[in-house]
């Protein structure tokens, strides 16, 4: 099913004519998957951890990145409550 979401949203952002407001809606959905897919994989380490097979593994990140994508996802809760995530 997730397979499903983000191979239809990516889709959708290729398509075309798409107003700026479909595109930034259309990449938040392609994150919030992207941040459930991590999570569902974060859950599986869980269980590899406890059975002591996990190996660790160096990966680089750019924070900012990161930073501005955890924005995108949590700012639309944010905007339902009536409040501005900066």
């Amino acid at each position: 099913p997730m397979n499903a979401v983000v191979g239809l949203s990516n889709i959708l952002l290729h398509s075309s004519p798409l107003t700026e407001r479909q595109k930034e809606y259309l990449h938040t959905l392609q994150t919030s998957a992207d941040s459930l897919m991590t999570l569902i994989n974060d859950l599986l380490d869980i269980s590899k951890i406890e059975s002591n097979n996990l190996q660790i593994e160096h990966v680089p990140f750019n924070l900012i990145d990161i930073v501005k994508e955890v924005l995108s996802v949590t700012s639309v809760k944010a905007h339902e409550k009536g409040l501005e995530l900066k």
